[in-house]
C-alpha cells in the first residue's frame, strides 16, 4: 500500500490537551499554534511597591506541560522596585489572579522570588495561568492584603492579546 504522505495531518497533543492539525502537505500555516507576545509596560503601584506589566505571552504550553483542550496559558512578566523599608513577601498562588469574563484564576506557576528586599529595585518574574482560548481581554489583579505595611488595595493591570 502507497500512502501520499501529503495527505495526511500530523496531530500534536493528546485527547484532553490543546491540538495542533498540521497539514504534511507542504505548505501548512502553523502561525496560528505559535506563541503570541505583547509589552503592555503597564505600571502601577500595589503594597507600597511600583510595579510593572513588563510582557504577556499567550502559547498552548508552558513549563513542559500541554494546555488542556480549549484553553491556553497566559505568562505575565513582572517588574518590581520596593522603595519601602519592608521587605514584601509575594505569595503569588494566594494574592494574583488573571481575570476575563466572569472567570477569575489563579496561577498554575509563577517564578516571582519569595520576598523582594526592602530598598531593592528591578526584580522581576513570570506569573502563569490557564486561561480560554476563546479570551482575548485581561485583567491581572493583585488582591488586597492586610498583611503587609503598608496594607495592599488591590491594584489591577488590562491587557489583551
Amino acid at each position: 500500500t502507497n500512502v501520499d504522505v501529503s495527505k495526511l495531518t500530523l496531530r500534536i497533543g493528546g485527547a484532553n490537551e490543546a491540538q495542533m492539525d498540521v497539514p504534511l502537505s507542504g505548505s501548512a500555516d502553523v502561525s496560528k499554534y505559535q506563541a503570541k507576545t505583547i509589552t503592555p509596560n503597564a505600571a502601577f503601584t500595589y503594597a507600597g511597591l511600583n510595579w510593572t506589566l513588563t510582557s504577556v505571552t499567550s502559547s498552548l504550553s508552558a513549563n513542559g506541560k500541554q494546555a488542556d483542550s480549549g484553553m491556553r496559558y497566559i505568562v505575565v512578566t513582572l517588574k518590581a522596585n520596593n522603595p519601602t523599608k519592608s521587605d514584601y513577601y509575594v505569595f503569588a498562588s494566594d494574592n494574583i489572579r488573571l481575570q476575563t469574563g466572569t472567570t477569575t484564576s489563579p496561577p498554575t506557576d509563577n517564578t516571582l522570588t519569595s520576598a523582594i528586599a526592602a530598598g531593592t529595585s528591578g526584580s522581576t518574574g513570570t506569573v502563569t495561568f490557564l486561561m480560554s482560548q476563546s479570551a482575548s481581554s485581561f485583567t491581572l489583579e493583585m488582591l488586597p492584603r492586610t498583611d503587609t505595611t503598608p496594607a495592599a488595595t488591590q491594584a489591577t493591570s488590562n491587557f489583551q492579546i
